[in-house]
């Protein structure tokens, strides 16, 4: 089966995409949901079309076109969480902050009803590590949090955390993470950046191409452009 449109399968999920930049690429990319479809048929795969959705990144305010999927039509959102990770029609990551800081503190009272301020602090800075900070950290080079009151809003967790980890209510913050040996989120989110990079600049992925975000400079001025 060959699409006109990108496509990409993950578990029980198959998503397509496609510019859509005149009414060609609308009929284009309805012919690639009707080849989908028939293939889905023939192969007794059949696409669930109620819990198929699609969702519309435009610069104007123009209405999205309708599609069609096994005969039924395809509805349009507004926010999509793919992966751990919510995307929203605006290109911001807004309900993605609420949703993972929402389930930061939940794990966090879970901690704390589980075990009292009085359990040591080792125990309580690792439950800390795996169960709230990797609800704040995951994917993180996705979606890193560039205005200050975003950060903030995430770093309020880990400020609530640090003081219950020691027990603490009146140490400043920075005191805390020294006595913890931690930093500050928006650091761990850089530091989660630099070893993603690095990564990719040693070990290179066909399927994604680092070198389409990133140039490089002869110049050794700080002054140069070194990043796109």
């Amino acid at each position: 089966m060959t699409l006109e449109s990108e496509s990409k399968d993950d578990d029980d999920n198959t998503k397509i995409s496609k510019s859509i930049n005149s009414p060609k690429d609308n009929i284009l990319l309805q012919k690639d949901l009707d080849s989908l479809s028939q293939w889905s048929m023939v192969s007794g795969l059949d696409f669930n079309a109620l819990k198929s959705f699609y969702m519309s990144f435009r610069k104007d305010g123009a209405s999205p076109c309708e599609y069609l999927l096994n005969g039924s039509r395809v509805k349009s959102v507004s926010t999509w969480r793919d992966l751990g990770v919510t995307f929203s029609q605006s290109l911001t990551w807004f309900n993605h902050y609420v949703h993972i800081i929402q389930k930061a503190y939940a794990k966090l009272s879970l901690v704390r009803r589980t075990f009292s301020v009085h359990s040591p602090t080792h125990v309580k800075k690792m439950l800390y590590l795996t169960m709230v900070r990797s609800q704040l950290t995951y994917s993180s080079q996705v979606w890193r949090p560039m205005l200050i009151k975003d950060i903030e809003s995430l770093e309020r967790v880990q400020r609530h955390a640090t003081k219950y980890i020691l027990n603490d209510w009146e140490f400043n913050y920075r005191s805390r993470l020294v006595a913890l040996h931690l930093i500050p989120l928006h650091y761990f989110f850089e530091l989660q950046d630099i070893i993603f990079f690095v990564s990719y600049l040693k070990h290179p992925d066909p399927s994604f191409d680092i070198y389409e975000f990133v140039s490089f400079s002869s110049s050794c001025t700080r002054s140069a452009t070194h990043s796109k």
